[in-house]
């Protein structure tokens, strides 16, 4: 195994390009050590305010591999300082847990548990938030592959937050999808990458600075999918997730 990760050494102290090409090794004979090396390396430049090699490690991930389940989420990064950052990791741990993607990947909508709903009824007034897998769901999306906004060569997975017909009152979605649509492609992004394997994701927002066409990146977290393997503390919680909600009965 690559000193890298035998050492007593940080992994956030290695060149991204060759912990990547060493993990991409490591990814024929050991996977889950890979997820579980690639979420301790991110977690530690998350902790380290490093958005710089994180902006370069997001440059090296791919598009997301289309693949329905549940994701877990954390919080990383911004350039606004250790104590935005403290602040931010504190209360997004616990009112936001990730995704649940479905049909096949191409849609989704985001988590929360039930004592913080107040948080997505004060974001999201009048948004239906029904029962999920684990707490309530709000605010539904497309997965798109689209150009990066910084990096137009680099193609990231785009979350199109969306309004499905049918859920909201129709004379309300037709006003309100126009508004969302130029939120999500000309002001700020949720762009999304898969690093070794696919199984780790590493997210980006950028905000468009007003009045120009440039980009500007606010924040960084990462996803892991939860696995239905029976020995994994996930198990019981995608085993029990309904295969439909009413969030896909109204598309």
């Amino acid at each position: 195994m690559s000193e890298a990760f035998t050492s007593r050494s940080r992994l956030s102290d290695a060149e991204p390009g060759r912990l990547i090409a060493e993990l991409t090794r490591l990814d024929r004979t050991d996977p889950a050590r890979v997820d579980e090396l690639t979420w301790q390396w991110l977690d530690e430049l998350g902790k380290a305010g490093d958005v710089t090699t994180l902006e370069a490690i997001f440059l090296m991930g791919a598009p997301l591999v289309q693949r329905a389940g549940l994701t877990q989420a954390r919080y990383l990064a911004s350039p606004y300082g250790r104590f935005v950052d403290s602040l931010l990791r504190w209360g997004l741990t616990r009112w936001w847990q990730g995704h649940r993607f479905y049909d096949e990947g191409r849609r989704g909508i985001s988590n929360t548990p039930r004592q913080f709903r107040w948080v997505w009824r004060l974001l999201f007034p009048g948004y239906p938030r029904p029962s999920g897998c684990r707490g309530e769901e709000v605010f539904d999306f497309r997965a798109v592959t689209v150009a990066d906004a910084k990096r137009p060569e680099h193609r990231v997975t785009l979350l199109d937050w969306h309004l499905p017909a049918g859920k909201m009152n129709r004379w309300i979605t037709a006003l309100a999808r126009p508004v969302i649509r130029w939120f999500v492609w000309d002001l700020t992004r949720s762009e999304l990458v898969g690093l070794v394997g696919g199984r780790v994701i590493l997210a980006r927002i950028p905000v468009r600075i007003p009045f120009t066409r440039r980009w500007r990146t606010t924040t960084f977290y990462m996803h892991r999918w939860l696995t239905d393997d029976p020995s994994s503390p996930s198990h019981q919680v995608s085993a029990n997730c309904p295969s439909r909600t009413s969030s896909e009965e109204l598309q």
